[in-house]
């Protein structure tokens, strides 16, 4: 029996030790497939945080630096160039680059030159781990040192925009896995350029638009000084009658000069009615006064002594003669440095018209000239006007578009990190999944609010932080809780490039107080407030929760969210300070800024 007992004890030996050893395993293959998705989650999160960052840049300049910038940073290249394609020139001209780099590259590449225009040529990424080896390579490159190359093609729907390459000074560096990597940064690289470039030609073309509105507004401006309508028939009778009263004549026409028949319109007549005189009839300029006025740009007085000297000098006044007609005045209607037409004054009196009269007649005709041009003007204006006006709609509304599709991306990737944060077993990764997500949402909400406000460039602040207020309220499980949070804010508008950084400033501190000033559903009370103190303004965030330790310097502190706050405080050219008394006090003072820039430096 004791031996039967022993061979029992070692039995359950065996089996206790197999067990162990499966447990292990089990532990074994855990690690594994933790390391397996952390390995792969790590670059998904890069390229949704890069891709956050620069579908809400949209000056094209900056967008191109930074994306040269990440994409050497995403795949570990010693120096990225980024090339755009010129339509116009069907040529890649290099846009930016960054890193060491001996040289950048030429500034144009033709398809199927070099790499770059490889790429562009096959349209699908390509590495290269030896360069100096590849047939396709320039030639006047291999005194270079050897490096490895991979690019993709920066491609917006099945629209071209350009390439993106990526090197590294040592051969055998890239490996396919950091060519789908690139790839995948290329597709949200193309969404920004397209965005920027969208937001860069709009910003022109309503520029020039509202350019060319003020001066058609001057135009009309000047035309209603100078006559009460801009109905022409009714010009002609208004000025006919003010002319009457400086200048005394019988009979008053005006002739419009049609440059490409060589004749003259008689656009008003009034006084006399002879054949071939009347508003609508053609006169041939040959041999004609106004033939001698508008070659000459300058007025002529007509007074002559007998039929036979009307009929040797311009014969084509004999009719006017013969109607008793004896002193004539004759100005240039000029406008905008060209003849267009002849004023004539005629009278019954023999000599009538004086040095004098002569000079007030030009002067009556520059103000005439005008009030024709601005009038035959005045229907082409109109339709350019609400041409305009429809271009400028058209193009207000494709920048609400423009800020609906940002919106919209950010809440894709918000989404993509929130997928993704949901097969994290780590909770210090998955917190810090959830901070990015609210730091995509907050730049989200600036965009909401900027397509559906009437001005597409600034931010109505006060209603922005109510609702970022609301959301992290929620987002933290406090939006019924016993926190209160009161707000003393100005009427303040912000344009985007400040609402964005100030957004995330109040998003990481209020995040900051619910986490850490009232743990476990403690009471309190937070305070936001925007004021202005002279040239500047003061973004204030305090609370009565849980202390600073003093030994803490905030501008050092190694969080995430405290080295976001002082890169931010720093893009929008402000200082940040830190009070405790009671809980925390943050002040953040920042220049105003207006269309010039900031105000104050």
């Amino acid at each position: 029996m004791i031996r039967k007992g022993k061979a029992m004890t070692e039995k359950e030996t065996h089996l206790g030790q197999a067990a162990d050893l499966r447990k292990l395993a089990k532990a074994i293959a855990r690690e594994r497939l933790y390391a397996e998705l952390n390995h792969h989650s790590k670059p998904l999160a890069a390229l949704y945080e890069i891709g956050s960052e620069i579908t809400s840049e949209l000056n094209i300049d900056a967008l191109l630096l930074s994306i040269v910038k990440r994409a050497c940073d995403l795949i570990g290249g010693t120096y990225c160039t980024c090339y755009l394609y010129k339509p116009e020139m069907d040529l890649l001209e290099r846009g930016a680059y960054a890193g060491k780099t001996h040289h950048p590259g030429p500034q144009f590449r033709k398809c199927g030159e070099g790499l770059v225009g490889h790429i562009w040529s096959i349209q699908a990424p390509f590495l290269s781990n030896d360069y100096l080896s590849w047939p396709g390579r320039k030639k006047e490159h291999d005194s270079l040192p050897p490096r490895s190359m991979v690019g993709v093609p920066i491609n917006f729907g099945d629209q071209f925009l350009g390439v993106l390459v990526v090197t590294a000074f040592l051969p055998h560096q890239f490996t396919e896995e950091n060519t789908e990597v690139l790839g995948m940064f290329a597709i949200q690289a193309a969404i920004a350029i397209r965005n920027a470039q969208l937001y860069d030609q709009m910003n022109r073309e309503i520029f020039e638009r509202r350019k060319t509105e003020q001066e058609i507004a001057l135009l009309a401006g000047i035309g209603r000084l100078i006559s009460s309508t801009m109905n022409i028939d009714e010009i002609y009778e208004q000025f006919a009658a003010e002319a009457q009263k400086l200048i005394s004549f019988d009979s008053i026409s005006i002739n419009l000069f049609n440059f490409q028949e060589n004749t003259l319109r008689v656009a008003y007549v009034s006084g006399v009615d002879i054949d071939g005189r009347r508003p609508g009839d053609t006169i041939v300029l040959a041999g004609s006064l106004s033939e001698a006025v508008i070659r000459a740009r300058t007025g002529l007085r007509v007074q002559p002594a007998s039929f036979d000297e009307i009929e040797d000098q311009f014969p084509l006044l004999s009719p006017m003669f013969q109607a008793e007609m004896q002193s004539f005045v004759s100005v240039p209607l000029i406008y905008r440095n060209e003849v267009i037409g002849v004023l004539h004054f005629a009278s019954k009196k023999q000599n009538a018209y004086t040095e004098q009269t002569f000079h007030l007649a030009e002067r009556i005709g520059i103000q005439i000239a005008g009030a024709i041009g601005n009038a035959h003007l005045f229907n082409d204006l109109n339709k350019a006007e609400k041409a305009i006006r429809a271009s400028l709609l058209e193009k207000e509304t494709m920048l609400k578009e423009i800020h609906h599709r940002v919106k919209n991306n950010l809440q894709v990737i918000s989404s993509l990190l929130g997928l993704q944060s949901s097969y994290l077993q780590d909770e210090t990764a998955r917190a810090a999944f959830n901070e990015s997500i609210s730091r995509v949402r907050t730049m989200a909400m600036i965009h909401t609010h900027l397509y559906q406000s009437a001005d597409l460039a600034r931010v109505d602040f006060g209603l922005f932080i109510r609702g970022l207020v609301d959301y992290i309220k929620q987002s933290y499980g406090r939006d019924h809780s016993s926190l209160e949070i009161g707000m003393d804010i100005i009427p303040t508008t912000l344009d985007i490039e400040t609402a964005i950084p100030c957004g995330l400033i109040l998003n990481e501190l209020l995040a900051n107080a619910m986490k850490h000033a009232f743990p476990e559903g403690r009471k309190g009370r937070i305070i936001i407030g925007m004021q202005l103190d002279g040239d500047n303004r003061v973004l204030t965030v305090c609370d009565n929760g849980n202390g600073f330790s003093e030994e803490i310097d905030s501008a050092n502190v190694k969080s995430l969210g405290m080295k976001l706050v002082n890169i931010l405080v720093e893009q929008i050219k402000g200082r940040i300070d830190r009070k405790i008394d009671n809980g925390v006090r943050w002040t953040i003072t920042f220049p105003q800024k207006d269309e010039r820039g900031w105000r104050n430096g």
